[in-house]
């Protein structure tokens, strides 16, 4: 399985060019961060994995289905590599695959699946919500990505908070669902839509 990082705006990290970062797939919709981190140290992995890249939909909650971990060197994540495969998290095998940098015809393909300059980049487009940030819930570096989302007010992190919020005050009229809506090309393209329609407001 030769699985690249896609997801929009992701610099290639240092992970990635050295094999520390691999993708973990066929992951419920319902997993959250916190669930996977239990499951990766469960499997030994506790000590040696060092950061989830992970998006969450702030108004669903739900994950993409796939997520990324680095891990602190090559070995261990060769490790996880051969046994991960397999692995049930809420009675679902999990798909494991290494990750490796875009070549140039990948990242051609990326920008012309994306429209124009690819998916929020260049311009002075930014999107409503950046969904992809890094989630270590313990220790020191789980409270500097938390203390930078907080402040960003994106990443899992600020999504796992606007959800528990929204959770505490229960049914109000903050929030409107609007549904019907086209097939999404993509972030920027829907962004101007959802303005176009509620202009005015």
């Amino acid at each position: 399985m030769d699985i690249r990082s896609e997801q929009p705006q992701q610099q290639q990290s240092d992970a990635l060019s050295e094999g520390r970062r691999i993708y973990l797939g066929n992951l419920l919709y319902s997993v959250k961060p916190a669930d996977i981190e239990d499951a990766l140290r469960q499997s030994g992995f506790g000590e040696t994995f060092e950061k989830l890249h992970i998006s969450i939909d702030p108004v669903s909650g739900r994950n993409p289905g796939y997520c990324f971990v680095e891990f602190t060197t090559r070995e261990a994540a060769d490790r996880a590599l051969d046994s991960l495969p397999g692995t049930l998290l809420f009675n679902r095998p999990v798909k494991v695959g290494p990750c490796h940098p875009k070549s140039s015809s990948s990242s051609s393909s990326s920008q012309s699946r994306w429209g124009p300059g690819g998916a929020n980049r260049g311009g002075d487009y930014t999107p409503t919500f950046q969904r992809w940030g890094d989630w270590k819930g313990a220790g020191e570096d789980g409270q500097n990505a938390q203390s930078r989302q907080r402040e960003s007010g994106e990443g899992p992190y600020a999504a796992m908070r606007h959800l528990e919020e929204r959770s505490r005050r229960g049914a109000d009229r903050t929030q409107l669902y609007i549904g019907g809506l086209g097939k999404m090309i993509n972030q920027k393209q829907h962004d101007a839509e959802m303005q176009e329609i509620l202009a005015g407001f």
